[in-house]
């Protein structure tokens, strides 16, 4: 998925494809409260469709970061088959998101950092959706060699250095450095005007990123 332009035509193109997104957004956006740190629309609906193919019982997909559980939201109503975990390290955020989101069945919500929690659970996910603390993102790559073949590692706040909203240069320089280390471009790109967006890969056969040191 590559899509760029204003949000608003971001968000019409995604529209076009997925006749339900509207309904969907309203539907996660009645179970949480708004907060100034969820997602922008467009990339919540970019986010749903991406999430579809992943709807099934043999499927697990991977959040980083609940904050009050909109986006976990979204992932849990596009894959509704799927096993879903959370993991958030502020607890009244994840009493909060618990809450909030107890109807959705499909959700497991986790008190932990996603480095601790990969320590003790290094299975193999589906998808992986990153949105947590971008100052230690480089601490959340391990999680590309936990995917399966074909599984997608999607990261928020996509935003160099000279955006015009919410520039982010500790995940820009990482993503970055993601596609110096894996020698190809990204997968998923969804950019706004103000160059600020969401980035991810599809892990492909033998790939694997160097990390630590």
């Amino acid at each position: 998925m590559n899509l760029a332009g204003t949000s608003e035509e971001i968000l019409r193109v995604l529209q076009e494809k997925h006749l339900e997104v509207d309904w969907i957004l309203e539907a996660a956006q009645g179970m949480v409260p708004w907060g100034k740190k969820q997602i922008l629309p467009y990339q919540a609906a970019a986010l749903y469709s991406l999430v579809r193919p992943y709807n099934c019982s043999t499927k697990r997909i991977l959040e980083i970061g609940t904050y009050y559980g909109y986006s976990t939201a979204v992932i849990a109503l596009g894959a509704p088959a799927a096993a879903i975990i959370t993991l958030n390290p502020l607890e009244w955020e994840v009493v909060s998101a618990t809450h909030n989101l107890r109807s959705l069945r499909n959700v497991s919500f986790v008190q932990t950092r996603s480095w601790e929690y990969l320590e003790r659970d290094s299975s193999t996910w589906d998808l992986i959706f990153v949105d947590a603390d971008h100052e230690r993102i480089h601490r959340d790559l391990p999680w590309f060699n936990h995917l399966s073949v074909g599984g997608l590692i999607l990261f928020h706040d996509y935003a160099p250095p000279e955006a015009t909203y919410k520039p982010c240069r500790t995940v820009y320089n990482a993503i970055q450095g993601m596609v110096r280390d894996l020698q190809r471009d990204l997968d998923v790109l969804v950019v706004d005007d103000r160059l600020f967006g969401m980035a991810g890969f599809y892990r492909r056969e033998g790939e694997i990123l160097p990390v630590g040191g």
